[in-house]
């Protein structure tokens, strides 16, 4: 799933002294709740750790045996981008995709995203779902040029604006309507 064209985030960014792409650790919750509701808050939307943010509020223990796939992007030790992919309605959503804004439109959210995928589809998904807003303007650019399909828009009220979806295998279903 990498693009053409792709330079590793330590030739971009030579200041950045240790990184990587890695599976979540239960030390990366405070780092990446502060990553989510920050971003949010910058949106002017006022976090739902209880429903639309639950997997920010639970983030690094999914567990190795957990059909929820979370990655981080971690530099100087410090988580500041996350994927989370959870099973839901025989989809793999695409529920959180959070980063600082110093990690915004330099590839690296397209890169974690193309890895935690990566990983979904070894376990065997090939159907993916995600919900959105117009603000999540970077995270909406990744999908819309990833071979993410735009979906039905939600209604008022429901937290998100938007889906998308991506199927892999030809005879799966249409998208989540529910």
């Amino acid at each position: 799933m990498r693009s053409q064209g792709y330079t590793p985030p330590e030739e971009r960014h030579p200041g950045w002294n240790y990184m990587a792409y890695r599976s979540s650790l239960p030390t990366d919750n405070d780092n990446i709740q502060r990553v989510v509701y920050s971003t949010l808050l910058s949106m002017g939307i006022e976090p739902d750790p209880k429903r639309a943010d639950r997997h920010a509020a639970n983030f690094g223990f999914a567990g190795d045996d957990s059909p929820t796939i979370e990655w981080v992007f971690d530099t100087n030790s410090y988580p500041i981008l996350s994927v989370v992919l959870s099973p839901i309605e025989g989809y793999m959503q695409l529920s959180t995709f959070f980063g600082l804004e110093i990690v915004r439109n330099k590839g690296i959210g397209r890169e974690l995203l193309g890895i935690a995928m990566e990983e979904a589809i070894g376990r065997g998904h090939r159907r993916f779902y995600a919900e959105s807003r117009e603000v999540f303007a970077a995270a909406n650019h990744i999908l819309e040029t990833s071979g993410w399909r735009r979906g039905r828009d939600l209604p008022p009220g429901s937290g998100a604006e938007r889906t998308y979806y991506l199927i892999l295998d030809e005879n799966a279903e249409t998208p989540i309507t529910g």
